[in-house]
């Protein structure tokens, strides 16, 4: 995904040249954001999970200060995205999912993830804001859309 992987043959391009780059500096957290974001392109929502949960760790460890009251912490603005990210992956696997026990912690999580991101950065629910970052191609805005919706009325 990002500058010239828009179409379904370039997103697999995108995954190759993102693995590549991690393989070469696993700590490169944007590369890991944007390998979940391929994975969910692609379809891959379990791949998407871990590189976005991936991101958020490395992202942590950049962290001087920790937040005791459980808010989310992170060092880059770009980590926003991953926690979108793993919104929309926890709202798609719970719809995947038909074991209900697993589905509600599935939306649970979700619905915690879209709050605290929310609550840090409201224009995460604009899509012409998310639109201007190279992450958000206009299929991945229509999903976080979707979400949004999914995870408001599931409250």
């Amino acid at each position: 995904l990002g500058v010239g992987h828009q179409d379904r043959g370039s997103l697999h391009d995108a995954l190759r040249d993102w693995t590549t780059t991690i393989e070469a500096k696993p700590d490169y957290v944007e590369a890991w954001i944007a390998l979940g974001f391929a994975n969910y392109a692609l379809g891959d929502f379990n791949g998407a999970l871990k590189a976005w949960e991936r991101a958020v760790d490395l992202d942590r460890q950049n962290l001087q200060d920790i937040d005791p009251s459980g808010q989310i912490q992170y060092s880059s603005d770009l980590t926003l995205n991953a926690y979108a990210g793993l919104v929309m992956v926890n709202q798609k696997l719970s719809e995947l999912n038909p074991i209900d026990r697993q589905q509600k912690q599935l939306q649970q999580q979700a619905r915690t993830y879209f709050e605290q991101v929310v609550s840090i950065k409201p224009q995460l629910l604009v899509p012409e804001t998310l639109a201007l970052e190279w992450l958000w191609t206009p299929d991945m805005l229509q999903h976080w859309q979707t979400t949004i919706k999914r995870v408001t009325v599931s409250r």
